[in-house]
């Protein structure tokens, strides 16, 4: 789950019956602004950006975020452009890997 905050959220197994909510995300001076579903590749891309030095990041969503640093062209209110430079930035740094 977003939140409006920018905090990140997920649902984790804890035992065979117990499924419970972890935080995957809640940096207060970086809050996330968006997300993308790849359902071709059942994958989700979640991007923010900092409120410091406005730089963006993204990263592949899981339990473990490896945060990805990007530029993007888009204009405020652009979600599409924004989320098409978050992704193309997020697998190119999975390729160099």
């Amino acid at each position: 789950m977003l939140a409006h905050t920018g905090k990140l959220y997920a649902v984790k197994k804890k035992d065979k019956e117990t499924l419970e909510i972890v935080a995957v995300w809640e940096d207060k001076t970086r809050p996330l602004i968006g997300a993308i579903q790849d359902v071709t590749n059942r994958k989700v891309f979640v991007f923010g950006k900092d409120q410091k030095d406005g730089e963006r990041f993204a990263f592949e969503f899981g339990l473990e975020p490896k945060v990805t640093k990007y530029k993007t062209e888009a204009k405020a209110g652009d979600g599409f452009k924004e989320a098409q430079d978050c992704v193309r930035a997020v697998k190119a740094a999975a390729r160099k890997k």
